[in-house]
């Protein structure tokens, strides 16, 4: 009878420490670090799978190695007893190519990394280049000059550096690039050595907004008389 008390008494202590532990330990406050690109509501629902978590069955039974969209990993520091940082740290997306309806982003190296129906800020789409076959996590076919992906990563860095929001980056026949943003055309020619050009279209893009046209900067040599913008009727 003793031993049978004292088997009550423990169900009746783990009972209650559970029932405490779901309002001591239920997570009121999640903070995000790293480069994000998704809302902090977006990475809660793919990490824990609840606004609220429990800290405590988190350490003990999560699945910590899940598979985030656009993140190589991620690191989540419980603060006892009821927050948590979390680090992301996020994949290095250079642009994504429009096929057969999904958004396939790849990295610096034209592997695809993510296939997505979201269109990622930030990241521009690539067109007019004809690639073999697209294939998630593995490098881009592509027959042509392979140090494209080397012009694309340069032009993204820049673009970047410069702030410049571009929406697609085209490739021509001849490689030439144009950008494209909101309903700007931007000849910007080869796409080596853009540096120059990039830098003069991010002290011109202010007088770009709400305008429709063509800005050839193809042949920019420093000058603004070497600069042509011809609105569209």
């Amino acid at each position: 009878m003793k031993k049978f008390m004292i088997f009550l008494m423990t169900i009746a202590v783990i009972a209650a420490f559970a029932y405490a532990s779901t309002f001591i330990f239920k997570v009121n406050s999640i903070s995000y670090a790293g480069d994000l690109n998704y809302s902090d509501e977006d990475y809660t629902k793919w990490i824990f799978g609840e606004e609220e978590p429990n800290a405590l069955v988190y350490k003990l039974f999560a699945d910590k190695k899940k598979q985030v969209p656009f993140a190589q990993r991620y690191d989540v520091d419980i603060k006892w007893p009821n927050k948590m940082e979390v680090t992301i740290y996020e994949k290095v997306l250079v642009g994504y190519i429009d096929y057969r309806g999904s958004n396939m982003y790849f990295d610096k190296d034209g592997i695809v990394v993510e296939s997505s129906s979201e269109i990622y800020s930030n990241v521009p789409q690539i067109d007019g280049l004809k690639f073999e076959n697209i294939v998630l996590g593995e490098k881009i076919g592509y027959e042509g000059d392979q140090g494209l992906f080397t012009d694309i990563l340069d032009l993204k860095q820049a673009i970047d550096k410069y702030s410049i929001k571009v929406d697609t980056i085209y490739f021509d026949s001849s490689n030439n690039v144009d950008l494209y943003i909101d309903q700007v055309k931007v000849e910007i020619g080869n796409p080596k050595d853009a540096n120059d050009r990039l830098y003069a279209l991010k002290q011109m893009q202010p007088k770009l907004s709400g305008l429709k046209g063509t800005l050839y900067l193809n042949k920019y040599n420093g000058q603004d008389s070497s600069v042509y913008f011809s609105k569209d009727e």
